[in-house]
């Protein structure tokens, strides 16, 4: 593929190239809707990548469509730090976001920060909800679409980013949210091998029970979809091309009722095991923890972490949360929240001892009538469910491997990303994300000063980042920190990151120590001096 860009300087702290709105692929409109994306062979023209390309369809949480939104909009950014020279190669990055495989736009994550620490940055936009994995099981409609996009996205990477002074053995994949359960199913997918050097999972694991579906499910939903649009008598091919026919707003309010209908607490449309296509073409072939228990995955260096509060999302996805009275909250802890997620789990044995168990853990140990801290509850068993749980599961499967793992827990306040308005004492799902991709995205989302305490905390999280992406370590001996891998043996998530290491604090007071032995040593040597003349004067008078 070749093609020719037109520069253009992104003016914003260190001046860094952007080229947006790149075609991956060729848009999958019309009888390609539904199906794996096709790449696109490029142009022999000067083309201007200077804006964002449209985002794919979605709806916001109130089911209301997002401005701008079209079929056409598998395309890609990329962020470089300096013109390309033929020379030198960068680390690459290629960066995945999304929020439960329902709704992704990578315009909201600016990576020209990134950028500047000497790495080209990819954003990737991909399907989401029915246009990503709406499937029927069969080879019709095989799911697992927007998978199948960032793959190619990653093959496009492999093949052009030489072009941008960017090195196609040196990618590290990295995912927030959706985006990290995508990254940790492209980790053991068969397909996928080879497209990246290192990985790094935020705040998601693709053992998430939001992350994949169970087959059975997948197809009754995508029956459903036909059902609800006319397309269910004749073969899926036939079903398949009269979806095609439809409207693609009409099809967002038919997945969107099927949501509403489950209570957003299953996944509706998600990852899903594809064995049933030829083995060629399978992007999952069996379920990710079989794979991970097998060892069946490529072995990269990963770093993978949460936040505390990553349960915050739960709020976005349910508007009015927030506005609920104790009593309200207590009841739909007890009777909805804790028996769903229980379902959610397969936790059938012993039913009665542990909701018994978690009702004690999330409910009564809240003092009575204490709203803000019934809602903070609410919070904390979706982020333990929904992101720590699964994390912890796929660090000890992953472990196993003896690849090099590393493992944190992000704890320092901050402002949420998503926009709620309920104040937490720790980070909320994707915080730290304000700091390592800098005052722009901070400025976007925040709004407010982005001071020297943010550009503080946000270079020590870059350092992190920049560690990792380019030496697969994450700390590099600094006043003597130390991140210690993940095994089997040290089984624990440190907190390293957020106020600072966990270290800083014992590094400082030996920093003090040493300065006033220094100047104890330097007080006597002065002393002695003293002294001697002393004695030397008296000699001679």
């Amino acid at each position: 593929m070749s093609f020719q860009v037109r520069e253009y300087v992104d003016p914003r702290q260190r001046p860094v190239f952007s080229y947006k709105g790149i075609p991956y692929a060729t848009p999958p409109v019309g009888s390609l809707r539904f199906k794996p994306p096709v790449r696109d062979y490029g142009w022999n023209r000067t083309q201007r990548f200077d804006r964002f390309g449209p985002e794919c369809p979605q709806l916001d949480v109130q089911g209301v469509p997002e401005p701008g939104v079209s079929e056409d909009c598998l395309t890609l950014n990329v962020w470089i730090p300096q013109v390309p020279d033929g020379f030198q190669r960068f680390p690459v990055v290629v960066f995945l976001n999304g929020e439960l495989f329902w709704r992704q736009r990578a315009s909201r994550y600016p990576l020209e920060e990134l950028s500047s620490e000497d790495i080209v940055t990819v954003s990737v936009s991909y399907r989401t909800n029915l246009f990503g994995f709406f499937t029927l099981q069969s080879s019709a409609a095989p799911g697992n679409l927007g998978l199948r996009d960032q793959q190619l996205a990653l093959l496009w990477v492999r093949e052009n980013i030489g072009a941008f002074g960017g090195d196609p053995r040196r990618v590290t994949l990295v995912g927030f949210s959706a985006g990290a359960a995508s990254v940790g199913l492209h980790l053991v997918s068969p397909q996928s091998q080879g497209l990246f050097q290192r990985a790094m999972l935020v705040s998601g694991s693709p053992l998430a029970t939001w992350a994949h579906m169970e087959a059975g499910e997948a197809r009754r939903i995508g029956q459903e979809v036909t059902a609800i649009m006319g397309c269910r008598s004749g073969s899926d091919w036939e079903a398949v091309r009269c979806l095609q026919d439809q409207d693609f707003m009409r099809l967002l309010t038919a997945a969107q009722r099927i949501l509403e209908s489950r209570g957003r607490f299953h996944p509706v449309f998600a990852p899903v095991t594809d064995s049933f296509v030829v083995s060629r073409d399978q992007f999952l072939p069996e379920d990710p923890d079989r794979l991970l228990k097998r060892g069946d995955f490529v072995k990269v260096p990963v770093m993978s972490g949460v936040d505390a509060d990553d349960g915050v999302l739960l709020l976005y996805q349910y508007p009015g949360t927030d506005r609920l009275t104790f009593s309200n909250l207590t009841e739909v802890l007890r009777r909805v929240v804790i028996p769903r997620l229980m379902d959610q789990q397969g936790l059938t044995r012993r039913r009665a001892l542990l909701t018994g168990v978690l009702s004690y853990r999330y409910v009564d140990t809240v003092p009575p009538g204490s709203q803000q801290q019934m809602l903070t509850s609410f919070v904390k068993i979706f982020s333990d469910a929904y992101f720590v749980a699964p994390l912890y599961s796929f660090l000890d499967l992953y472990a196993r491997s003896g690849a090099d793992l590393y493992a944190y827990g992000y704890n320092g306040e901050g402002p949420d990303i998503f926009g709620n308005i309920v104040s937490l004492p720790s980070a909320s799902h994707g915080s730290e994300l304000l700091y390592v991709l800098g005052p722009s995205m901070y400025r976007d989302l925040v709004g407010g000063t982005y001071g020297a305490v943010q550009q503080r905390l946000g270079q020590k999280l870059r350092t992190y980042w920049k560690g990792f992406i380019t030496d697969g370590d994450p700390v590099r001996g600094r006043y003597g920190e130390r991140w210690d891998r993940y095994t089997l043996d040290q089984a624990r998530v440190p907190g390293p990151l957020g106020s600072g290491p966990q270290y800083e604090t014992a590094t400082w007071v030996l920093l003090a120590v040493l300065l006033l032995l220094i100047v104890g040593l330097l007080v006597a040597f002065l002393l002695t001096r003293r002294r001697r003349r002393l004695k030397s004067d008296m000699a001679y008078g």
